[in-house]
């Protein structure tokens, strides 16, 4: 065993637990279930051994805003194993981090540059920070799927900013999409402006040469990921890379005590730290295992029907791992197609659009599930090819790559109103409106509602999928406008 595999097979957090709990006789702190014994019915039968190192900031357990011990030994073997400066473990998933980077990077009026779907997060902590942004249109490719932005275009949102200070960008997308990163990154660099990239769901990226690179080794200078998307994290979790030293540390850990819990959950740190050891000794081989059971059945899509599948057939800046799926050769929507897996078959997806079900599989999907999706779909293609599926939503809007600067501040809540959603073609939104998932807003204070951004919002509605933002009346459905003067 050499010197990495044996510091990488610790996991600290979880050493320090078992050590507290072979060492106490009375529990008088909290949490007050007391180790288990409190918890009720058929809960207490499932998570019983979990309560048990449910634990809090005792002697030997560290601080998770003040490490010195275990938290800051775990942290320390991240950034070794992810290639960062630095990382910072999350309790409050990608969120969090998404928050932190934006509050250590923007001050009061700062310009941020910010690829349109970016995650909420990433929206609610500029309006946390006081500051600006102009956002730059994503690309779309030929299946209809929001991918990264082109390098002219981001060059093009310098030339219009030069001031701007800060890119964010959100790769892999939730589709699984991946740009030219480094290229971006590169242009925003050469511009003096820090890069945050939402990387939530790519934390497997940097432990196989067969998928693509993450942001950490392509110069970002934040990279959020989470933990349990894409890697086995209990949900909640994730991590902060620090990429570069253009970073302030300590802006960076105020931020992270602002919008973290004071009582963070030992069981969430404890699940960071035992997948960060499970990738650091086991993932390239976990990854590669798992990428040849899937693309064994990626191959029976392709040759049953080469459009099943939206991305091209060699996967380039693809996560091969998300497979996104168009529901058009099945003849029916994305939203009957999820439904009929579901209900028929017992296959949850991720989520759905009129067009498209995303699956989103890990390095620890079964091979037997991987065949199980696909006989679903081969024999709901049999059954439906023929039939047909309504038409989508088309802009009824020409979109600017980059958008005006919008600033929040002179907006005040009696400038605006609530207006009916059949009423609101023109208006200008004055509240996030976010489908969820995939929690990427529709529209962003200071946008103009268009006709397909209400019939959108209706489809999702009658589909009963979820959209916050919007207020439920009794005369229907109302988005928050600001007035006209």
């Amino acid at each position: 065993m050499n010197n990495y595999t044996e510091k990488q097979a610790r996991i600290p957090i979880l050493e320090a637990l078992i050590a507290y709990r072979q060492h106490v006789k009375v529990l008088g702190h909290v949490p007050g279930h007391k180790g288990g014994q409190g918890l009720y019915g058929d809960f207490a039968h499932y998570a019983m051994q979990l309560a048990m190192i449910d634990a809090t900031e005792l002697p030997g357990l560290d601080d998770l805003f003040h490490p010195q011990g275990a938290i800051a030994e775990a942290q320390a073997l991240a950034a070794e194993a992810f290639g960062s400066l630095s990382t910072y473990f999350l309790v409050a998933g990608s969120t969090a981090g998404n928050l932190a980077s934006v509050l250590a990077t923007c001050d009061d009026g700062d310009l941020a540059l910010v690829v349109r779907h970016a995650h909420q997060s990433v929206w609610h902590g500029l309006d946390l920070a006081r500051a600006r942004r102009a956002t730059i249109q994503p690309a779309i490719d030929c299946f209809g799927v929001l991918t990264a932005p082109s390098v002219d275009s981001v060059k093009e949102a310098f030339l219009r900013y030069p001031l701007a200070k800060v890119l964010i960008v959100t790769s892999p997308t939730y589709d699984g999409r991946i740009g030219d990163l480094r290229a971006l990154i590169e242009v925003a660099h050469a511009h003096d402006a820090l890069v945050i990239v939402d990387e939530a769901h790519g934390v497997h990226l940097p432990f196989h040469p067969q998928i693509p690179q993450s942001a950490i080794a392509l110069g970002a200078d934040l990279i959020v990921q989470s933990a349990h998307k894409m890697g086995t994290g209990l949900t909640q979790t994730g991590l902060l890379h620090v990429g570069t030293n253009r970073v302030s540390q300590a802006k960076l850990q105020k931020a992270l005590r602002m919008v973290q819990s004071s009582s963070p959950s030992y069981l969430l740190l404890a699940s960071i730290d035992a997948m960060r050891a499970q990738l650091a000794l086991e993932g390239e081989a976990r990854i590669g295992k798992a990428l040849v059971a899937m693309q064994k059945e990626q191959q029976r899509l392709f040759d049953a029907c080469p459009s099943i599948l939206a991305y091209e057939r060699d996967g380039a800046r693809q996560d091969p791992f998300k497979w996104l799926i168009d529901a058009t050769p099945f003849g029916f929507s994305g939203f009957a197609l999820e439904q009929r897996l579901r209900e028929q078959y017992g296959i949850y997806a991720e989520y759905a659009t009129q067009r498209h079900v995303l699956f989103v599989f890990s390095y620890e999907t079964r091979p037997k599930e991987w065949t199980i999706v696909t006989d679903a779909l081969l024999e709901l293609h049999a059954l439906g090819k023929d039939s047909v599926m309504r038409d989508l939503p088309k802009d009824d809007h020409d979109l600017d790559p980059v958008s005006p600067m919008y600033d929040a501040l002179p907006f005040h809540k009696d400038r605006s109103r609530w207006v009916l959603l059949s009423m609101a073609t023109g208006s200008t939104c004055a509240q996030t409106v976010t489908i969820y998932p995939p929690g990427i807003p529709i529209l962003l204070p200071g946008e103009v509602i268009y006709a397909s951004h209400i019939e959108i919002l209706r489809r999702v509605l009658d589909n009963k999928k979820r959209v916050d933002g919007l207020m439920d009346g009794d005369e229907g459905y109302a988005i928050h406008c600001f007035i006209n003067e």
